[in-house]
C-alpha cells in the first residue's frame, strides 16, 4: 500500500492516500473493510448471524468517462482541506505542522462549529463539514451493517453522495446523472448510490436488492443512453458480489 502511494504522490502527481490500495488489498468476502487512513489499521465488519437480512448485490454503473482526474479538481480539494485543517488547530491551540483534517477529532470540530460559521471561508467551511460528516457517516455506516439494518446503510450512502456534491464539491454532470438515475430507479429496487471515488470520472456504486439488480440495471442502461448517449456507448452496468482483496494466484 505504502509503495502504492508513493508511486501515485511522487510520480503520478495524485495527492490520494491508502484507500483505494486498502480496499483492494484488504477486502474479504461478505465483510464490509472499516479503514483508519489516519493510523492505517483496518478490521473487517460481518452481517449479523440469525438476523434475516434482505440479500443485496452490489451494481456499478459506469459513466463513460475516462480522463485523468489530476487534471480536475482533486488535489485542489485536499489543498483546501490542508488550509481548513491549518485554521481549526490554530483555534484549538495545537500546531498546525501537520494540517490534516484528520489530526482533528469530531468531538473538536462539534466544539467550533460555532466559530468555523462565521471565521473560516465559505469553501473551506464546506469542505471541512463533509470530512467531519463524512466520518461520522462511516462509524454509523458501520454500525448498520453490524446490526443488518441494510436500509439504513443505504440511506447513508445516498447521504454521502449528496455531500459529496453540495460540500466538497466534486463530480461531474455524467457521474451526477448516474446517481439521480439509480436512486429513481422503480420498485424500490436501489438502497443506496454514490460516486466512486471524487466522482470526476469512472463510476457510481450501489447497494440494490438482489431480486431487483437486472431490473435497476436496465433501468439504467436505458435512462442514461437518452441523457448521455455518445458516453453510454463505453458504459457498462455491472452486477458484483463482494470478493476477497487481490492475491497471488
Amino acid at each position: 500500500m505504502e509503495v502504492a502511494m508513493m508511486i501515485e504522490n511522487g510520480y503520478m502527481g495524485l495527492k490520494n492516500g491508502i484507500l483505494d490500495q486498502s480496499a483492494i488489498l484488504l477486502s474479504r468476502t461478505a465483510h464490509l473493510t472499516f479503514i483508519n487512513c489516519k493510523d492505517t489499521s483496518h478490521h473487517l465488519v460481518r452481517l449479523p448471524a440469525g438476523r434475516r437480512v434482505p440479500a443485496c448485490r452490489i451494481l456499478l454503473a459506469f459513466s463513460g468517462l475516462r480522463k485523468s482526474i489530476i487534471a480536475t479538481g482533486y488535489n485542489t480539494r485536499v489543498d483546501e482541506c490542508r488550509a481548513a485543517a491549518a485554521t481549526m488547530l490554530r483555534m484549538l491551540g495545537r500546531p498546525a505542522e501537520t494540517p490534516l483534517l484528520g489530526n482533528v477529532t469530531l468531538e473538536e470540530y462539534d466544539s467550533l462549529k460555532e466559530r468555523l460559521e462565521v471565521e473560516l471561508d465559505p469553501v473551506l467551511l464546506r469542505r471541512s463539514r463533509h470530512f467531519f460528516e463524512e466520518s461520522r457517516r462511516v462509524h454509523e455506516g458501520r454500525e448498520a451493517w453490524a446490526a443488518g439494518d441494510l436500509s439504513r446503510f443505504g440511506a447513508l450512502m445516498s447521504s454521502s453522495g449528496m455531500s459529496s456534491i453540495v460540500n466538497y464539491e466534486c463530480g461531474c454532470d455524467p457521474l451526477i446523472q448516474l446517481r439521480e438515475i439509480l436512486l429513481n430507479s422503480p420498485r424500490g429496487g436501489v438502497l443506496g448510490a454514490r460516486f466512486s471515488g471524487a466522482g470526476f470520472r469512472g463510476c457510481c456504486v450501489a447497494l440494490v436488492l438482489a431480486d431487483e439488480a437486472f431490473n435497476v440495471a436496465e433501468h439504467v442502461k436505458r435512462e442514461y443512453s437518452k441523457i448521455q448517449p455518445e458516453l453510454s456507448r463505453e458504459a457498462p452496468v455491472l452486477i458484483l458480489d463482494t470478493g476477497d482483496g487481490a492475491r497471488v494466484l
